[in-house]
Parts: C-alpha cells; sequence; structure tokens
C-alpha cells in the first residue's frame, strides 16, 4: 500500500494517490476508499478504487493543511487498513484504529505577487509658468458734492 501525494499547481488542494497492492488486497472484489472526505458514505460509488492487474487505486483531491481519516472497505471482507498511513488514530469503534493521510505538514501553495514591468519613457522638459502680477485697477472714486443745509431739509428723514 502507499500514499502518493502531489501539490497540484498554486492551488490549496493536493492530488493523493491512494494505492492497494494485489498482495495486500483481502480479496479480489471490489475495494471502497471511505473516509473523512467522503463522510464515510460506502454507497458513494465515486471512491470505488480502480482495478488494474489485482492492485488497485484511486486519486482524489483533498485540501491542504488538514489530516483526513480513511479506511478501505473490501466488498467481501470488510474493513481494513492502509500499512503505508502516515498515522493510525482510534475509531469511535472499540479496538479498531483508522488510518490517516496527514496533508497538515505540505507547504501550502501561495500565490507569489505578480511583478508589474513598467517600460521608462524619457519625460519631456517641463516648461515652468511664470505668473506675471496682476495689475490692481485703481478705484475710481465718484465726486461728492457737499450737501446744503436745504438739501438735509428736503430729505425726509431728518424732519421732525
Amino acid at each position: 500500500m502507499a500514499l502518493v501525494k502531489k501539490t497540484k499547481g498554486k492551488s490549496s488542494h493536493a492530488l493523493v494517490t491512494f494505492k492497494v497492492a494485489k498482495t495486500e488486497a483481502p480479496s479480489a472484489s471490489d475495494v471502497l476508499l471511505l473516509g473523512d472526505f467522503n463522510n464515510w458514505q460506502t454507497n458513494d460509488s465515486s471512491y470505488q478504487m480502480d482495478k488494474k492487474n489485482g492492485s488497485y487505486s484511486k486519486t482524489i483531491e483533498l485540501e491542504i493543511g488538514k489530516r483526513y481519516e480513511f479506511r478501505y472497505l473490501s466488498t467481501d471482507k470488510g474493513w481494513f487498513n492502509d500499512h503505508d498511513a502516515d498515522a493510525y488514530v482510534p475509531s469511535p469503534y472499540d479496538g479498531v484504529d483508522n488510518s490517516v493521510v496527514d496533508l497538515s505538514s505540505m507547504p501550502e501553495q501561495k500565490k507569489k505577487p505578480v511583478k508589474k514591468t513598467v517600460k521608462k519613457v524619457a519625460k519631456a522638459p517641463v516648461k515652468k509658468v511664470v505668473k506675471k502680477p496682476v495689475a490692481k485697477k485703481p478705484v475710481v472714486k465718484k465726486p461728492v458734492s457737499k450737501a446744503q443745509k436745504d438739501d438735509l431739509k428736503k430729505d425726509r428723514r431728518y424732519r421732525t
């Protein structure tokens, strides 16, 4: 049995290939790959392992940075573990361990910032604009005539 992990480009996921050799399979019947990644659904045929020359394999995409519990299920011989698993943890069933594929130590592929290249263009000399002072226009004063005594009498505001 073997686990092969490959990062998928600059993704936060990895392609994990689960392999069961002909000599490690408990029988020649179909084998299902079940685990946290498919909620242990035995009726999910998309996790049936591909059989070739008596060996089984299945490649699935899993998120990097997590640990996944899994086991194999032979349709006629029952459950069995992967002897090359990254670890084993107790299952909810007394005395039974689950295999673990650990992607928590795989480095996440971080997107590298794209460097933008800027073409330098020679700048034309900038002409300085000199502002000329604005000439102030002289204030034209209107001639004021002196008020006459009679003018004040004519003005209604000053009548008593």
